[in-house]
C-alpha cells in the first residue's frame, strides 16, 4: 500500500506528458488541416484508451440487440473512429454492406449525460418542420439507449469528410466558409425570434457557466469581474434567440470535395432558444485557432485586446442570421461569453479537462487573468 500514492503519481505523470504531447502535436498540425491526426494521438492517451476498449467490445452486442430496429439483418462494427472524448465511435452497416452507420458507446457517465442529450436534441430537430431541407444536414438516430450501463447512440452516417480536410485548398476554401456559414444561418433562421437579453437570457449566458467555473477554479475575484461585465454589455440587448448548435466548428461540419456542406454533427452541446451569435463567435475563434495555431483561451485574450475583423471574417460575418450583436456590444464581450460558455460545457461533459493544468492554464486562467 505504501507505494500507492507513488504510482498515482506516476500515472498522473504519464497523463500529463502524453497531454503535452498532443497539445504540441495540435498546434503542429492543425493548419496544414490534419486535425483528425490530433484525435488519434489523444484517444491513446493511457485514461481514454482503457475506457473505450470496454465500449468498443460492447459495440457488437448493442448492435444485435437493436436488429430489429436496423432492419433485421445482421450488422457488425467496423473501423473505430479516433476521438478525443470519452465516447468510442465505430463504422457500422450491414455484415458485408459497408458503413452505413456510426454507433456511439459512452465511456464514462459525463459522456452518457451528453450522448442523452444529443439524441433528444437530434429527434427535435428532426420533428421541427420549421428547418424544411435544413434537416438533411442533420444525423437520424436508428436506436440508442442503455445497454449493461453503459449509454450509446446509432446515427445514420451522413457524406462527406471534415471541413477541414479542404481548407488548405485556397480554391474551395471560400466556399467551404461561406457554405458553413449558410448553414449555421439556416437553423438560426429557421429557429430564432427576435428578443432581449433580459434577466432569464442573462443567466444562462452569464449567471449559470460562471457557477460552472466557480466550482472548478474556486471564488475568484476574476470571475466577479467577468460576470459583471458581461451583465452589463448584455443587459436588455436585442438579440437573436434560436436554436444553437453550441460546438459548431471545422471539426463538426462535413462537405464535399469542392466545399459544400453535407452534413453537421455532435450535437450535445446544442439549446434551444439561446443566443445564436454564440455559435458564429465560437465558429470564427476555432478558425483562428487553426489559422494561428494557438488555444482557444489565447485567440480570445487576443480578442479582447484588439476587436478588429479581418475582411475575409466580416464577409462572413454579413452571411449569419439575425442582428450584428458583436456591433452592440463588442467583439470583446461576444468572444468573452462564447469563451465562458465553451469552458464550461467543456468541464461539465470533460470533468478530467479540469485537472489537466496545462489546458486550464492556456484555456481559463489566461482568459481571466486579461479581464483580471
Amino acid at each position: 500500500m505504501a507505494g500507492a500514492p507513488r504510482v498515482q503519481r506516476l500515472r498522473a505523470a504519464a497523463e500529463d506528458l502524453t497531454w503535452t504531447v498532443a497539445d504540441v502535436g495540435h498546434r503542429a498540425v492543425t493548419a496544414a488541416g490534419a486535425a483528425a491526426h490530433v484525435d488519434a494521438v489523444r484517444a491513446v492517451r493511457p485514461s481514454n484508451r482503457r475506457r473505450t476498449e470496454r465500449a468498443r467490445a460492447a459495440a457488437d452486442e448493442i448492435l444485435a440487440a437493436n436488429a430489429e430496429a436496423l432492419g433485421g439483418a445482421p450488422w457488425a462494427a467496423g473501423r473505430l473512429i479516433p476521438t478525443d472524448g470519452d465516447v468510442a465511435v465505430l463504422e457500422a452497416g450491414p455484415v458485408g454492406g459497408g458503413s452505413q452507420a456510426l454507433i456511439k458507446v459512452a465511456a464514462t457517465g459525463a459522456a452518457g449525460v451528453g450522448m442523452a442529450a444529443q439524441q433528444r436534441v437530434l429527434d427535435a430537430l428532426h420533428a421541427d418542420n420549421r428547418l424544411g431541407e435544413m434537416r438533411r444536414l442533420v444525423p437520424g438516430v436508428l436506436a440508442g439507449g442503455s445497454y449493461r450501463g453503459l449509454t450509446y447512440l446509432i446515427e445514420a452516417r451522413l457524406p462527406g469528410e471534415r471541413l477541414d480536410a479542404v481548407l488548405p485548398d485556397q480554391a474551395t476554401r471560400t466556399c467551404a466558409l461561406q457554405s458553413a456559414l449558410d448553414a449555421l444561418s439556416a437553423l438560426h433562421a429557421g429557429t430564432s425570434i427576435d428578443g432581449i437579453a433580459d434577466a432569464t437570457v442573462r443567466a444562462g449566458l452569464v449567471g449559470e457557466p460562471i457557477a460552472v467555473l466557480a466550482g472548478a477554479v474556486g471564488p475568484l475575484p476574476a470571475l466577479d469581474r467577468v460576470a459583471l461585465r458581461l451583465t452589463t454589455a448584455f443587459d436588455d440587448v436585442d438579440v437573436a434567440l434560436g436554436r444553437t448548435h453550441g460546438d459548431y466548428w471545422h471539426g463538426n461540419i462535413l462537405c464535399t470535395p469542392g466545399g459544400h456542406v453535407t452534413g453537421i454533427v455532435d450535437w450535445e452541446y446544442s439549446r434551444a432558444d439561446d443566443v445564436t451569435a454564440l455559435d458564429v463567435m465560437n465558429f470564427l475563434v476555432t478558425l483562428r485557432m487553426r489559422e494561428r495555431r494557438e488555444e482557444y483561451g489565447t485567440v480570445v485574450v487576443n480578442m479582447l485586446t484588439d476587436e478588429s475583423w479581418s475582411d475575409g471574417e466580416e464577409e462572413l460575418l454579413e452571411r449569419s442570421a439575425g442582428p450584428r450583436v458583436d456591433r452592440e456590444v463588442g467583439v470583446a464581450n461576444v468572444a468573452l461569453a462564447t469563451w465562458l460558455r465553451h469552458v464550461t460545457d467543456m468541464l461539465e461533459r470533460r470533468p478530467d479537462f479540469g485537472t489537466h493544468r496545462l489546458w486550464m492554464r492556456r484555456n481559463v486562467h489566461a482568459v481571466l487573468g486579461t479581464v483580471g
